[in-house]
C-alpha cells in the first residue's frame, strides 16, 4: 500500500510539472513585432506627400565630404569617415493638434538597405553653417522648413529618405545626390 502511494505521488508530481511547463509555454507573454507601416508611396525631391498626419516635401539635398570647417570666432571642424548628407524639408502638420517630430521617424536608406539615422555631428554642422535645423515642434497648418543631417558611408548609393509616422511610411528618392 505504501509503495502504491509513493508511485501515485510521483506520477502526480510528474503531471503537475508537465502542466506547469505547458501553461508557462502557452501563457507567457511574447514579444509582438509592431505591425508593418502602410506604405503611401515613393516620391521625388520637390514632390509633396502626406505621411502620418504631416505634409512633407524634400526641397533640397546637399552632400559634403569631411571635414566641414567653419571659421567665425574660432575654427570649428566637423568630421566623419563617410560623408555628410543634408536634407532640407518643408513640413506642415495637417492634424488638429500640435505635435513633435521625432528623429526616429526619419532615416536614410541606401542601395544595400543600410539605415542611417539623423547624426548629431551633422546637426551641429548645420547650425554652425547658418542653416536652420528642422524644428521638432510643429503646429497645425503652420509650415516649417529646415535641414536634417546624416553621416553615410562613402560607398552608399541610391539614397532614399524614409519617413515613418503613425502607422504610415513613405520614401523620397534622392537621385543624383550620391
Amino acid at each position: 500500500m505504501a509503495r502504491r502511494k509513493i508511485i501515485l505521488t510521483v506520477i502526480a508530481a510528474i503531471i503537475a510539472v508537465a502542466l506547469i511547463a505547458i501553461a508557462t509555454f502557452f501563457f507567457m507573454p511574447r514579444e509582438v513585432a509592431p505591425p508593418e507601416p502602410e506604405m503611401v508611396g515613393t516620391f521625388n525631391v520637390n514632390e509633396p506627400f502626406n505621411v502620418g498626419g504631416v505634409r512633407w516635401q524634400v526641397t533640397q539635398v546637399e552632400t559634403e565630404t569631411s571635414p566641414i570647417v567653419v571659421e567665425e570666432f574660432f575654427e570649428e571642424r566637423f568630421e566623419t569617415e563617410g560623408r555628410f548628407v543634408f536634407v532640407e524639408l518643408s513640413v506642415e502638420l495637417i492634424a488638429r493638434e500640435s505635435s513633435f517630430l521625432s528623429s526616429d521617424e526619419i532615416a536614410l536608406v541606401d542601395d544595400r538597405d543600410r539605415i542611417y539615422r539623423i547624426s548629431s555631428t551633422a546637426i551641429d554642422a548645420i547650425t554652425s553653417t547658418d542653416r536652420d535645423s528642422l524644428p521638432t515642434e510643429v503646429h497645425p497648418n503652420i509650415p516649417v522648413q529646415g535641414f536634417i543631417g546624416f553621416e553615410v558611408a562613402q560607398n552608399s548609393r541610391d539614397l532614399r529618405l524614409r519617413i515613418e509616422r503613425r502607422g504610415e511610411a513613405g520614401f523620397v528618392r534622392l537621385n543624383g545626390f550620391d
